[in-house]
């Protein structure tokens, strides 16, 4: 995946519905009381498309046409259906060169899916650090994946 691909990747500007919306902002008040981080977000799809559900010093109105955070490390990290963690994305030679990392000025990316009992990618914890490169840790990975299952478990009826 080296470029994002909305088709591949639909979206919706409507964001989660409160019952899924709730239970994203407690887990993303848990993130950010667990983990240092500069910002987040939490992506859910309970239909066709993703939908915002919580998010943490980014901007959510017009999301997904001014893509604050990188996509296309997202949507890899979803299609890979494993987590992703970039210690420098402005050097890495799949997402260096992506506009969304250059305008933002992301440095530091971890990224963790949460898939159903179908395999399939429900949900999505994304956080970057446009300060620090090497933000985060192999541990702070591992406990963003234990997150976003933990999330993801607690929604699956709604997802």
């Amino acid at each position: 995946m080296d470029q994002f691909d909305p088709a591949s990747f639909p979206t919706s500007s409507e964001p989660a519905n409160e019952r899924l919306k709730g239970p994203c902002d407690r887990m993303m008040d848990e993130i950010l009381l667990t983990l240092k981080l500069e910002r987040a977000v939490i992506l859910v799809r309970p239909g066709e498309k993703w939908q915002i559900a919580s998010a943490h010093e980014v901007p959510t109105k017009d999301f997904w046409n001014l893509a604050p955070i990188s996509l296309s490390i997202v949507q890899s990290a979803v299609e890979k259906k494993e987590p992703l963690c970039l210690m420098d994305a402005g050097t890495s030679s799949q997402f260096g060169g992506k506009d969304s990392v250059i305008i933002a000025g992301i440095r530091s990316v971890a990224c963790a899916p949460y898939l159903n009992q179908n395999g399939e990618a429900r949900l999505v914890v994304y956080a970057d650090s446009r300060i620090d490169k090497g933000a985060f840790t192999p541990d702070d990975v591992e406990t963003l994946s234990e997150l976003a299952v933990e999330l993801g478990r607690r929604l699956e009826s709604l997802l």
